[in-house]
């Protein structure tokens, strides 16, 4: 969806797309960790975990969902700032939401996967 929206000049639909490809990523996170018992119930939740998994690319991912987020205040509630409205930078975002995903699918579903889940796992259980 958020593809769809992005482009065309319109500030409206920049931001919305923004924020759409920020809760995909997010979302997705958010599913592969309530698979490995490891509910989260705030959205830095999430990026915690992935920042402490062990895997490089996994930790890469939750600091990019961190930035996302980011991100998406900025287009959901910075309304007199006008970066979030650019075609390019909510293409940018787009691009940077989809390798978040591609990065936690290939990741969770590879060989490393289940020592990843594993490491997760073990600081879930550490973190009041």
């Amino acid at each position: 969806m958020a593809q769809e929206l992005a482009g065309g000049g319109n500030p409206a639909k920049n931001r919305t797309a923004i924020n759409r490809a920020y809760y995909s990523a997010y979302h997705t996170g958010k599913a592969i960790l309530a698979q490995m018992k490891c509910p989260t119930s705030r959205h830095g939740d999430v990026w915690d975990l992935l920042r402490h998994s062990g895997s490089e690319q996994v930790e890469d991912a939750g600091d990019s969902l961190s930035d996302l987020y980011s991100q998406r205040h900025k287009a959901d509630y910075e309304l007199l700032k006008p970066g979030p409205e650019d075609d390019k930078t909510a293409k940018a975002v787009i691009e940077q939401a989809e390798k978040v995903i591609r990065c936690l699918d290939e990741c969770f579903s590879g060989a490393q996967g289940p020592a990843i889940t594993q490491t997760i796992q073990v600081y879930y259980s550490s973190t009041p």
